[in-house]
């Protein structure tokens, strides 16, 4: 019997999730923990569209895996609506992206950060999406060389994640990811593409096109700012009770009886005169869409720092609130 244990960088509390036993079968079962929250509750599933992995982050930011690769660029998590959208080969084209995940959290000796994760989590549903144009799977897609390179050539910008992801599942082998990937020359003629986008330069934006988005990233944090305050309190309500503004489907897995079930995330947002700022965002009524819509928030956020400072992406979205106010 051979048991693996996550490669966190932090185990907060009693986050800690399940070890992962390879003698019972290749694949862990849908139902298989792999976050909890610091009290030791499951955070999420294996089988589950979306992977919270917020308690193992060192800088103290959320985190959240998502599968759905064929939701649109830019636009916030739905995974109600990500759901009612599944097929039978998106749904076998999830499992492989979910067995990738699992096989970089449990399967390396090293812990890779929360940022890491979400950077070749995003790269593996971009392969999927090609996988699905061309009726393939995961497995056929990053075994051929000329479609990698292909991928490549035709977005240099994914090279530089690409190779490192090829080289990774390469080093753990056939044996523990489930099967071959490209060559190591094919990894390096990726680096080589990867590493060439940095010698690009970049064109500078038209004022108009930059007046444009300065006035809609102030324009959208104007909306934000009058209702935060709101959000906040909502938030907090909601982390305090693990069960309030859940579903009742969620409610009953957390064991709460139907008689005593907590007001859901519709009731939330009425309770806190929300509703119609949701609405006209955009966003789902589901307690998903309020981490959605505050990574959003930062996300204005951080790029209005860049705009007016010059701040480079990492630094703007670790910087503290007190040193922009003057």
């Amino acid at each position: 019997m051979t048991r693996f244990q996550a490669r966190l960088e932090s185990i907060p509390g009693k986050s800690a999730p399940d070890e992962y036993d390879s003698s019972n079968g290749l694949m862990p079962p849908d139902n298989f923990v792999v976050s909890r929250n610091l009290d030791g509750d499951p955070l999420s599933f294996y089988g589950q569209l979306a992977w919270d992995r917020s308690p193992y982050g060192t800088d103290g930011s959320g985190a959240v895996l998502y599968f759905d690769y064929w939701r649109l660029p830019y636009s916030a998590p739905d995974i109600p609506a990500a759901l009612r959208q599944m097929t039978p080969q998106r749904s076998a084209l999830v499992d492989e992206i979910r067995w990738l995940m699992f096989v970089l959290i449990y399967l390396r000796t090293d812990p890779l950060s929360n940022a890491t994760m979400i950077k070749y989590c995003t790269m593996i549903c971009r392969l999927a999406a090609v996988a699905e144009s061309q009726c393939a799977t995961l497995e056929q897609l990053m075994a051929d060389s000329e479609a990698m390179i292909q991928h490549a050539t035709t977005y240099p910008v994914h090279a530089r994640c690409l190779s490192p992801l090829l080289q990774l599942l390469r080093q753990l082998g056939q044996e523990r990811v489930g099967f071959k990937v490209v060559q190591a020359r094919t990894i390096s003629r990726i680096a080589a593409i990867g590493a060439a986008v940095g010698h690009f330069q970049t064109p500078p934006l038209p004022t108009r096109i930059y007046t444009h988005v300065l006035a809609a990233l102030a324009s959208e944090l104007g909306d934000c700012e009058r209702v935060i305050d709101r959000i906040l309190e909502m938030l907090g309500a909601c982390a305090k009770d693990k069960l309030l503004g859940r579903s009742r489907a969620r409610q009953k897995d957390l064991g709460q009886r139907r008689q005593e079930a907590r007001p859901d995330f519709v009731e939330v947002l009425r309770e806190y005169d929300l509703e119609d700022f949701w609405a006209r965002k955009g966003y789902g009524a589901h307690f998903q869409s309020l981490s959605a819509l505050l990574t959003e928030i930062m996300g204005a956020c951080a790029l209005q720092i860049q705009a007016f400072t010059g701040c480079v992406t990492t630094k703007s979205r670790h910087c503290r609130i007190f040193a922009w106010r003057k």
